[in-house]
């Protein structure tokens, strides 16, 4: 009874009893099972029945999800190409049909033209012909255009070819994927290819070190414990560690080797996919340039169309039927006639009245080239920008638990290799003075201007080699001063007040700094100011919770104020290109960044990020990324553009010294050349390096154990100038390597 309820196919045809084992022998090629009763006889040659049963399982299931996936991936891809022809197929109908309606409305009109034509020609009398001029003249400015009539339909054929969804859906085309093996043939064949190799494995003559017998188990401890990590049974009693069977190393090797290749893989195609999307956006720029040169063109040839209006009335006159002329047309025409330099006269008229449109075609032509000029500056550089997103950044991937990762989950890159050269700032001058609020240096550092806390002055220094001549003190300002920021296309000077005002200075012939204008309009202190690459735009962020947008047209006035925060303005920066600008706030747990927008020349709010803590200073860096430090906070945050959302995203955290209480003047400055960010945070200022590998280290800091320290950097990273409350004088640092 028990014999007849054994399934045939787990039959020891031998013995008639439950198998355990198939005989995968290369003497005979037929799969054979067996039973305990068999094992004395040539055990390493065979399998466990249920480990096969499951290896056949696996392949199946295997075989089937690879088959499923590839239907099914094919039949979404033939569905979006079937959705995508009749789109086509829709747009491509509708266009042709405007077409055809609109050249058979020319057919008739050009026709009943034509006949009207023949009609005039034809009906032509020698009375009529003294008035054959004017009448000859009525007919031409009923002439139909055939050039502008080709050149319109020749634009109309090249929508209709439609190139680039033709090429979407050849793109498209390219997905379908095949495989013409035989599933159940691949069934068979990774089946008996597994099972196989898997009883090779288990017949290799492979001992154990210890008791040489037949290696069943490995030793993956971290700490190996067996000798050369392979066991026998005997082993277990031995070494009692947690083991591995063969066919498990096996089947993590293949794994890891796999994981291995699909990361490779994966890189590759992300490398691929980058330099497409760099090439897709530069070859935009063409675009771009064409669009830009035709509103140019527009721009000057129909606001300068001439109007000469000396000859108006000649041709006023000229145009009428003569014997319909009256009599004071008669007598003007008399008169002009009568004229001997009558040539003359009204050449000269013409001349003068062509002049004057050449004049004011001149000035339209140089003002629309600015404005060109600008947007293709802007638009080069936010292209330039997007190309170098999509080919510098670093996707940092957990591939491992070995890897070493900090508790805010950034992967710390401890390479020397990566690391840029050592570097310190020596003191090379101190100078006693009154408490400064801010320092700047014009673009050569040739210049240095302080601006005081306790009183109102402004004093303008000539620097050299870290040495300091005052050359002039500026005393416009009622209150204290707070921000200073010089000019580099001219000799021009940008400072902000406690007393609510900005104002522009400018040095004259005799190098002297005089006052040239002041901006009103704040209900604050000024406690930060920006300039735009074309210095035709003044940004400014106050204490009465406001950034104020100052535009120079004619002269300074301002154009639009952002009302978003809920507390004074700290901080402000510009991106390199200026499409962007970004903002913080005292105790106001929000990030706003607005986004310049060329047609309307206005600022519209873009993102605004909601933050765990607040902070003083946020710093635009390079490839539409920038800094923020939180308020008395040892990490750094940098933030960086995600060109999947377009939206600004936290990238990583830097570690930053910081002291016990800290203050907002002395901004986050970025120093290009150096690839360097000075950032004071509370009684410490620290040396942020980018490393070749984009991320940020703090590499050397300077530690002032003072509450108030104020302070800048030259451009090019050379010199570094503070006052601190500790030490109550100017320390001018030089930088060494």
């Amino acid at each position: 009874m028990i014999q007849q309820s054994i399934n045939e196919e787990l039959k020891c045809q031998e013995h008639n009893e439950q198998a355990i084992f198939i005989d995968f022998s290369i003497k005979d090629s037929r799969l054979q099972n067996k039973c305990l009763k068999c094992v004395g006889r040539e055990r390493q040659l065979w399998v466990d029945v249920q480990e096969a049963d499951r290896h056949l399982e696996n392949v199946k299931q295997t075989v089937l999800n690879e088959k499923q996936f590839l239907h099914q991936k094919n039949l979404e891809v033939l569905q979006e190409l079937s959705s995508q022809l009749k789109q086509l197929k829709i747009t491509f109908n509708n266009n042709l049909d405007k077409t055809l309606l609109n050249i058979d409305q020319q057919i008739e009109f050009i026709q009943k033209a034509i006949d009207k034509e023949n009609k005039s020609i034809i009906g032509l009398k020698i009375s009529q012909l003294d008035s054959f001029e004017s009448q000859n003249n009525s007919v031409q400015l009923q002439q139909i255009d055939y050039q502008q009539l080709q050149s319109f339909y020749g634009e109309q054929i090249k929508r209709l070819r439609m190139d680039q969804q033709f090429i979407q859906f050849e793109e498209n085309l390219k997905k379908i994927e095949y495989n013409q093996k035989d599933s159940i043939q691949e069934v068979i064949q990774t089946f008996s290819s597994g099972i196989f190799q898997s009883s090779r494995i288990l017949n290799q003559n492979w001992h154990c070190d210890n008791h040489q017998l037949q290696v069943a188990l490995v030793d993956l401890n971290e700490q190996g414990v067996v000798p050369n990590r392979l066991a026998c049974i005997d082993c277990v009693t031995e070494y009692p560690i947690k083991y591995t069977k063969l066919e498990q190393l096996k089947q993590f090797w293949l794994d890891y080797v796999d994981k291995t290749l699909n990361y490779q893989e994966q890189q590759q195609i992300n490398l691929n996919e980058k330099a497409s999307k760099a090439m897709q956006r530069f070859s935009v720029y063409q675009e771009v340039i064409s669009n830009l040169v035709q509103q140019l063109t527009q721009t000057i040839l129909l606001r300068n169309t001439p109007n000469c209006q000396v000859t108006q009335n000649l041709i006023k006159l000229k145009t009428k039927n003569w014997y319909q002329l009256d009599k004071s047309e008669i007598i003007e025409i008399s008169n002009l006639m009568s004229i001997t330099k009558k040539q003359e006269i009204i050449n000269d008229s013409i001349r003068n009245e062509f002049k004057g449109l050449q004049i004011q075609l001149k000035t339209n032509f140089l003002d629309s080239f600015k404005t060109f000029q600008e947007n293709l500056i802007a638009a080069f550089q936010q292209i330039y920008e997007e190309i170098q997103i999509e080919l510098n950044t670093v996707e940092t991937e957990q591939y491992s638990n070995n890897s070493p990762v900090t508790e805010s989950g950034n992967l710390q890159l401890q390479n020397q290799n990566t690391m840029k050269q050592p570097f310190k700032y020596e003191i090379i001058n101190t100078i006693k003075d009154q408490r400064i609020e801010t320092f700047a240096f014009n673009e050569n550092h040739s210049l240095l201007a302080v601006g005081y806390y306790d009183s109102n002055k402004i004093k303008i220094h000539e620097f050299n080699q870290g040495q300091m001549i005052e050359i002039q003190e500026l005393t416009d300002h009622k209150q204290c001063i707070f921000c200073l920021n010089f000019f580099k296309q001219s000799q021009q000077l940008l400072s902000g007040s406690f007393d609510n005002t900005i104002i522009i200075w400018e040095m004259d012939s005799n190098n002297k700094w005089n006052f040239k204008f002041s901006l009103n309009g704040h209900g604050g202190g000024i406690y930060c100011l920006s300039l735009n690459n074309n210095e035709n735009q003044i940004i400014s962020g106050s204490a009465d919770k406001s950034i104020k947008i100052w535009d120079k047209d004619q002269e300074w006035k301002c154009i639009q104020t952002l009302s978003v925060h809920k507390n004074q303005i700290t901080s402000i920066s510009l991106s390199q290109s200026n499409q962007y600008l970004v903002s913080c706030s005292s105790k106001d747990e929000q990030i706003f960044i607005f986004k310049f927008q060329v047609d309307q020349k206005l600022w519209i709010q873009f993102q605004a990020i909601k933050m765990d803590n607040w902070g003083f200073k946020v710093c635009f860096l390079e490839n539409l990324t920038f800094a923020f430090q939180p308020f008395n906070n040892t990490k750094m945050y940098i933030f960086q553009i995600n060109n999947s959302n377009n939206q600004f995203i936290k990238e990583c955290e830097v570690e930053v010294k910081a002291g016990n209480s800290c203050y907002h003047l002395f901004p986050l400055q970025f120093i290009q050349s150096k690839l360097m960010i000075i950032n004071r945070n509370g009684g410490t200022i620290n040396f942020i390096r980018k490393q070749e590998n984009g991320s940020y280290i703090t590499q050397f800091f300077i530690d002032y154990e003072a509450d108030r320290i104020f302070g800048t950097m030259s451009e090019d990273g050379q010199y570094l100038i503070t006052w601190d409350k500790q030490s109550q004088e100017i320390q001018i640092r030089q930088y060494r390597e």
